[in-house]
């Protein structure tokens, strides 16, 4: 991956969206996971950046 894909922020950040490698990259680094576990998160809470974030962090603490 290149500095100019790491330095990226989606022009939405309200949703979580994966359509890109940099952005990938970007959740993954911004939430501290995996990309496992935030594919997880998207698929049971949604991809609102809220309800992303609610969900690691339960599964997290759990």
């Amino acid at each position: 991956m290149s500095n100019a894909n790491a330095s990226r922020i989606p022009k939405d950040i309200a949703k979580v969206e994966l359509t890109e490698e940099w952005e990938l990259a970007y959740w993954t680094q911004h939430f501290n996971t995996n990309e496992q576990d935030l594919r997880a998160a998207l698929q049971e809470a949604g991809n609102a950046t809220e309800q992303v974030k609610r969900h690691l962090e339960s599964r997290q603490q759990g």
